[in-house]
């Protein structure tokens, strides 16, 4: 048994799932991790996960053929999910020779060019227009649809095909990189991992329309127009009335737009969350008012607690949350209310956490006042 297991942390690989072809969520394999450590923040929701395993060449073999592209989840001891999201990078490395199946994030397996259309006789640029989509209906097959719009300049409608068709067949599949060089050592096999947050990277476009829809209006409908389904549960979108333009005609991912609307906060610009959570959950809500966790710096355990006194494990500690500090300026009131958390050094809002097996924890403070989210609605962007 690993250090890690030792803790009740286990990382289980699945088969992912996903539209139009939605095969079969079936448990592939069991990776038996010699170090961990995940990364969890405001905005993204499970962000990054690294983990390595010392095995033989014949089972690495096996990882490097199966995991890019599975759906991986560590739980803990209550079988609770602690981190959840799809293998981005397999690496391999033994002796003088290492291996690299990914990352994912960059395969591209259907493909639009945008152009200016080329006037042979005069050679002026003329219209803009789009190609149809190139797929690699394979690769879809096997990781989902992960677009790429090119943009070129004055060209012919065939240069913008040809294009289109080279980039799909150059970037359809992960790459495999291979060093070779002397030396020797235990071999050792690495999965990194990336939250479901980077598959919102496909583009939404809402054109020739007009009029206003609200914020929690426009995130459904972004979240909705995802082609592999991924974000099509039980999602937790807090009604929002602030209302934002219906218009999408730039080919804007889905992360820029949500990012964006989630930026603007409500009418009375409160900070809003977002994140994509256990099951592929969005959730979309107000940031809380109230404290939920205790750390005191003296304390010889290090351990954070809830307000009741009861230890949270370091895995479990979720951002988007507000901490107390018991021991900070001893002898002055600790504030629980929303106005006294902003204005003292004896509370943090949480904006990202990483976490190191066994009992490593770094938690990085945010900032929850209004005026982010009304220079966001004024239009005053880049802070």
């Amino acid at each position: 048994m690993t250090e890690h297991e030792a803790l009740g942390l286990t990382i289980q690989v699945y088969k992912p799932t996903f539209a139009p072809y939605v095969p079969t969520a079936s448990h592939i394999g069991t990776f038996r991790a010699a170090s961990y450590e995940h990364e969890s923040a405001v905005g993204i929701g499970y962000d990054r996960m690294h983990c390595t395993a010392a095995m033989s060449q014949e089972d690495a073999d096996w990882w490097l053929d199966q995991a890019c592209g599975a759906h991986v989840v560590v739980r803990d001891e209550t079988n609770t999910v602690v981190w959840e999201g799809r293998v981005n990078t397999v690496g391999w490395a033994s002796g003088g020779r290492s291996v690299q199946i990914g990352p994912l994030s960059d395969v591209a397996n259907r493909c639009v060019v945008t152009y200016q259309l080329l006037n042979t006789d005069t050679n002026e640029a003329g219209e803009q227009k789009r190609t149809d989509a190139a797929n690699n209906t394979d690769s879809q097959a096997r990781y989902g649809i992960q677009h790429q719009i090119l943009a070129a300049g004055a060209i012919t409608t065939a240069q913008a095909d040809q294009r289109r068709d080279v980039y799909v067949l150059a970037n359809g599949w992960p790459l495999v990189g291979q060093t070779l060089q002397f030396g020797g050592g235990e071999g050792s096999l690495s999965l990194d991992c990336l939250g479901y947050w980077y598959w919102l990277n496909y583009p939404y476009r809402l054109a020739n329309v007009t009029g206003t829809v609200t914020v929690s209006a426009k995130l459904a409908a972004v979240l909705a127009a995802d082609p592999n389904a991924f974000f099509g549960g039980a999602n937790q979108i807090t009604s929002n009335a602030l209302t934002v333009q219906q218009l999408e005609d730039q080919d804007r991912l889905a992360s820029e737009i949500i990012a964006d609307v989630v930026s603007l906060g409500d009418a009375s610009y409160n900070r809003y969350l977002f994140g994509v959570w256990t099951d592929r959950v969005v959730k979309y809500e107000a940031a809380p008012t109230t404290a939920e966790y205790l750390q005191r710096i003296s304390d010889p355990r290090q351990v954070v607690t809830d307000l009741a006194g009861n230890v949270v494990h370091p895995w479990a500690i979720r951002p988007g949350k507000w901490l107390l500090l018991g021991d900070v300026q001893p002898g002055t009131l600790i504030a629980q209310s929303m106005a006294g958390m902003l204005q003292s050094r004896r509370s943090m809002f949480i904006e990202r956490v990483h976490y190191t097996s066994a009992y490593g924890l770094q938690m990085n403070s945010g900032v929850v006042n209004s005026y982010r989210q009304a220079l966001a609605q004024w239009g005053v962007t880049g802070i």
